[in-house]
């Protein structure tokens, strides 16, 4: 009858454990001669997860010579202080992982609310900032008002001036009294002059106008930025 791989391991097994040998997977393989490694293992966890249940037959159906069920016996126990010590390692290593990601989150949580007190911070300067340039807009605004206020009232004095002139230099023309004609000629001379300085005042006004102006499209592509 020929025998499996599992079959000739556990038959393997056996024979080393009555020799007081732990069953390992290299002994084993070297005593059947045949078998990878992963299918010798998987055979050997099978037959050490049955040995339990054959040793608690041993009381009741005692097939196993005594030095053999101690010798048994005593493998089951180191196996048993092997897996604890494994387990232990294991628990270990899993408690120092947790510590470390603890640790590591924690450092996170910590960077993320400096991280997040900055951009509170930032978006305070910015609020602000905005309501500065918002102010400043509306005073340029109020300044271009103005400033169209005063040249819509230096224009309108100036088209006065022009049509008193005209009257003065048609009455000057027509006059025949010398007194009255010195008179309408220093008129006329103060009103070109005053015509002149309203003039000036309203090319001033212009390029404060146009000053503003260029200021205040700043100002809106500062907000529309921010």
């Amino acid at each position: 009858m020929k025998h499996n791989t599992q079959d000739l391991v556990k038959e393997a097994a056996d024979k080393l454990l009555r020799e007081g040998v732990k069953p390992t997977q290299q002994n084993i393989r070297d005593r059947i001669g045949t078998g990878s490694i992963t299918t010798i293992n998987k055979a050997l966890n099978i037959w050490w997860s049955e040995l339990g249940l054959r040793l608690d037959e041993v009381g009741r159906t005692p097939n196993l010579p005594e030095p053999v069920a101690n010798s048994a016996h005593k493998l089951w126990l180191q196996a048993l202080a092997y897996a604890n010590k494994e387990l232990d390692a294991q628990r270990s290593a899993l408690e120092s992982e947790f510590a470390e990601r603890s640790r590591q989150l924690s450092k996170a949580s910590s960077v993320d609310h400096g991280e997040l007190k900055e951009l509170r911070a930032q978006c305070l300067r910015l609020l602000q900032d905005n309501e500065r340039l918002s102010n400043e807009k509306g005073e340029g605004l109020l300044k271009i008002a103005e400033c169209e206020t005063q040249l819509i009232e230096s224009q309108s004095e100036i088209s006065r001036l022009t049509r008193e002139l005209k009257q003065a230099e048609i009455m000057s023309e027509g006059s025949s009294n010398i007194d009255q004609y010195i008179e309408v000629q220093v008129e006329n001379r103060t009103l070109q002059e005053e015509n002149k300085r309203l003039n000036r005042a309203v090319d001033t006004l212009a390029s404060e106008k146009a000053e503003l102006q260029l200021e205040v499209i700043k100002l809106k592509q500062l907000l529309s930025g921010s």
